[in-house]
């Protein structure tokens, strides 16, 4: 017998305690059990009656005001006085042999490594929460969203210079509209759909500043491995590589809006899907023939009845407005004052 590593970042001494296949022939027994582990200070691991649940008692002097970052296992005081410890429990029977080892890494922290109990309990727990973590990877929208943005970002630099680009590009984190170029503010809305249909979020999204012009630049995306198709990570090593050699000096801001939207190299290879514009780029100024929801649209309602409108969230059609990226309209709409 000896040491055996589990998934807790530390191994434990088997030869103190029961083998898990003694242990789960009591749990299906059903009858409630009671496993002391020896040593100091008293760890006592137990079966309920059933089998319905098993967990460890480690006894301390004082209450604990721990609690479980973990759904599945619970965490609280019992007893009192000399008989007072920390419960650590699960209800989940799939988790019961990782569960008990889990228990026994504790003990072992306790009763070798002499830790207090609290300290003991937070530190497997947090190398469990750990191991166990989902990766957050970009929703759909997001990607989707990102996309359309670095294709627009790209076809900027293309007509102003990558600083410039850089410099107009706000990102995720800003008030202001995705992008400031010199002579219009844009937002870009990005679709997977076959028509330009984009989800607009608020009354104030399409609003435009005062004294200044808004447009919105429609980019519809499609599913595809054909040439000119590529992936996000594709795209963005695209745009990194371009801004280095052309303006070194952009490449931490966009760096910098590429975390602000939730992305990270490490996690490239989880983003296989590849893209290509499904047509061209449409720009489409806000205008009065631009049928969006703004609050002057809501005038009508009175400043009473306005004022109970909580949120606004709509889906804009733009099939057939503005212009397309290959024509000199496209170009008049964003570039020109």
């Amino acid at each position: 017998m000896g040491k055996q590593v589990t998934s807790a970042s530390r191994p434990i001494d088997t030869s103190r305690h029961l083998r898990w296949v003694s242990f789960e022939k009591r749990i299906r027994d059903g009858l409630p059990s009671l496993e002391p582990i020896k040593g100091s200070p008293r760890v006592v691991l137990f079966i309920t009656p059933g089998g319905s649940r098993i967990g460890a008692h480690f006894f301390t002097t004082k209450k604990s005001n721990l609690s479980s970052p973990l759904a599945e296992i619970a965490i609280r005081n019992v007893g009192a006085g000399p008989q007072t410890a920390v419960e650590v429990s699960t209800g989940n029977p799939g988790l019961f042999q990782d569960f008990y080892a889990f228990c026994c890494t504790v003990a072992d922290r306790v009763q070798i490594d002499r830790e207090p109990v609290e300290s003991a309990i937070s530190k497997t727990l947090a190398s469990w929460s750990a191991l166990i973590r989902q990766k957050r990877l970009l929703s759909e929208s997001v990607q989707t969203g990102l996309f359309g943005e670095l294709m627009f970002l790209k076809k900027v630099a293309g007509v102003i210079g990558w600083r410039s680009a850089v410099d107009a590009w706000q990102g995720p984190a800003s008030e202001e509209h995705d992008f400031t170029l010199p002579a219009t503010d844009v937002e870009v809305k990005s679709t997977r759909g076959e028509n330009r249909i984009h989800q607009i979020g608020s009354l104030t999204q399409l609003m435009p500043k005062a004294g200044r012009r808004l447009a919105i630049v429609s980019v519809q995306l499609t599913l595809g491995t054909g040439r000119g198709s590529q992936s996000l990570p594709q795209l963005i090593a695209s745009v990194l590589s371009t801004a280095s050699a052309m303006a070194p000096q952009t490449v931490e801001t966009i760096r910098h809006h590429l975390t602000k939207h939730g992305w990270a190299d490490e996690d490239a290879l989880q983003y296989g899907a590849r893209y290509h514009l499904r047509s061209p780029m449409a720009a489409i100024p806000v205008d009065k023939n631009c049928p969006v929801i703004v609050p002057d649209s809501l005038s009508g309602l009175g400043s009473a009845r306005f004022a109970r409108i909580e949120k606004v969230e709509y889906a804009l059609n733009l099939d057939g407005l503005g212009a397309l990226d290959d024509s000199s309209q496209f170009d008049r709409i964003l570039f020109r004052k």
